[in-house]
């Protein structure tokens, strides 16, 4: 009677939720022919925010309110990580990219992502991708400069995967610009 009271009890359970599904950012966007070189760069873990060290996809209602998660999307990986490894691919095109400074004379890129959410309308009718970045470029602990950008995308429909969507864009627009900025500041 034990034995068979056992597997019936596991019934009364009720459901399992499932998974999260993964989100990530797609393949990387076609590239226009490489106008500039580097012999080596070092690009280091980014820093982040404090809550876009998880897996979370995270969405706000409204800029300035409480940052919430989807319970039933996850990213991937990290959203640092997912934003460093298209970065690295971008600059992988142009030079050498190492994860450490192996000489002074090597610059180094340190990025802090600082915002990589979705901001829905106070009204709940419409939201965009928002994301923000820091880089500092530094050689021999000298500071050569600084680049600091937001970009936003609205998303075609009120859903995490639209808003997947709208990020990479807006992922892919920032990392555009950074590499203006850094191919003037490289050569």
């Amino acid at each position: 009677m034990g034995a068979l009271s056992l597997p019936l009890a596991g019934c009364s359970l009720g459901k399992v939720a499932p998974a999260p599904k993964e989100l990530d950012l797609g393949l990387p966007p076609t590239t226009e022919p490489v106008s500039w070189q580097f012999k080596a760069i070092a690009l280091p873990a980014f820093n982040q925010a404090k809550q876009l060290g998880f897996e979370d996809v995270i969405w706000r209602l409204g800029v300035d309110g409480p940052p919430n998660r989807y319970a039933t999307y996850r990213w991937s990986a990290p959203p640092a990580r997912l934003v460093r490894e298209r970065l690295f691919e971008q600059l992988s095109l142009h030079g050498a990219v190492l994860t450490e400074t192996i000489n002074a004379d090597m610059p180094q890129l340190r990025v802090t992502l600082m915002q990589f959410e979705q901001i829905y309308a106070s009204d709940g009718a419409s939201n965009e991708a928002l994301v923000t970045l820091q880089a500092v470029l530094v050689r021999d602990g000298q500071v050569l400069g600084q680049f600091l950008g937001t970009e936003r995308e609205l998303a075609r429909a009120n859903s995490a995967p639209a808003g997947a969507v709208a990020l990479r864009s807006a992922t892919d627009r920032l990392i555009g610009r950074l590499m203006q900025w850094l191919s003037n500041k490289l050569n």
